[in-house]
């Protein structure tokens, strides 16, 4: 998925580490958040990212964006 890569060079250069370095820690922090839970295998990070975005777009707007019923409102 490139748009995983281009997130994964993102954190990369904001943390002055390599995306490599990245993937190895995201996978760390699953892995260790998968067995505390007992839900089987932890995804890899670029399933988890798909999932957790997936969800996120079923969920309701955000404060910057109206409800269906409801007229947006300012931000300032």
């Amino acid at each position: 998925m490139k748009d995983f890569q281009k997130i994964l060079d993102s954190i990369a250069r904001t943390h002055r580490i390599t995306p490599e370095e990245v993937l190895r820690d995201m996978q760390a922090a699953l892995d260790d958040a998968y067995i505390l839970s007992d839900r089987g295998p932890a995804p890899s990070p670029e399933e988890f990212v798909f999932q957790a975005a997936r969800l996120l777009s079923r969920q309701s707007p955000g404060p910057w964006e109206p409800a269906h019923d409801q007229p947006a409102q300012s931000l300032h």
